[in-house]
């Protein structure tokens, strides 16, 4: 079975976050099978899920740009 985590929190590593690490630790304990994701990353996703044909989303290459945070 296959289980998908989505942080809506504004913080990365928050409370939230915690939360569903140990939901997932449990879960991946009983043979399922999870993935965790942010909520402002949905809509790579669903692209993924869409796109993808073995269930697992594919690492993409990383874009160097010059943007400042």
């Amino acid at each position: 079975m296959k289980v998908l985590l989505i942080n809506g929190s504004p913080k990365e590593h928050g409370n939230t976050f915690q939360a569903l690490s140990e939901v997932a630790n449990t879960l991946n304990a009983e043979g399922m099978q999870t993935m965790r994701t942010l909520g402002r990353n949905m809509a790579w996703m669903i692209k993924k899920l869409n796109v993808i044909e073995d269930g697992h989303p594919q690492k993409e290459q990383p874009v160097w740009t010059n943007f400042i945070r």
